[in-house]
């Protein structure tokens, strides 16, 4: 398991990511994989950044997953060596990285990630501590997510959220001691689900 120090310090990495690839609060960033840890650290680090998370179930035919990703005109994708395969080289239409191989930060086998690395290093030369760790918005209206239906009834369809919806949700879950103070919690739903996440 990750220490939220350790969390802390990945989300900062990939927002040095996003920099380098030029992504901006407000773009589009798809998330499409199985359930697991760094699928988490990534989404963190797509709404921290201010940018829309679009979670795409991975279990989608690979003609909906291209037309999806397609669809929700995403600048960067975190997927699966098997949802990058889809496109021939050099026709996928966004930035993207292996969620497996997201936080190898000594990988220096691209130009890109390099960068990054040493933007991170450079930003944060002791590591990311607790003052280095804030994430504000201002406009609770702005869209959060936006979320595909499982396409049950014909076409998925593109739903979005806002961080108002989502904080309302929250809430209500914290409110009502959903969840013990101290106990865990086991997700049986997709975290691309709508209420996996």
């Amino acid at each position: 398991p990750y220490t939220y120090g350790e969390v802390a310090a990945a989300v900062a990495y990939i927002h040095t990511l996003f920099e380098e690839k030029g992504i901006k609060p407000g773009d589009k960033v798809a998330l499409c994989d199985k359930n697991y840890r760094n699928w988490v650290i990534a989404m963190l680090a797509i709404i921290t950044y201010g940018c829309v998370g679009v979670p795409i179930l991975p279990d989608y035919s690979d003609a909906q997953l291209i037309e999806l990703c397609e669809h929700c005109e995403a600048k960067f994708l975190f997927s699966s060596s098997r949802i990058a395969s889809l496109w021939e080289k050099g026709k996928c239409p966004m930035g993207m990285i292996d969620l497996a191989e997201l936080l190898d930060m000594d990988d220096e086998s691209d130009e890109m990630r390099l960068n990054a690395l040493n933007k991170y290093h450079e930003r944060f030369p002791n590591g990311v501590t607790q003052s280095d760790v804030s994430y504000i918005k201002e406009d609770l209206d702005d869209m959060m997510l936006l979320s595909y239906t499982s396409g049950s009834s014909g076409h998925p369809k593109g739903v979005m959220l806002s961080y108002g919806a989502m904080l309302s949700n929250t809430k209500y879950v914290l409110g009502n001691k959903a969840l013990p103070e101290h106990g865990k919690e086991l997700v049986l739903l997709p975290l691309a689900h709508m209420f996996g996440f």
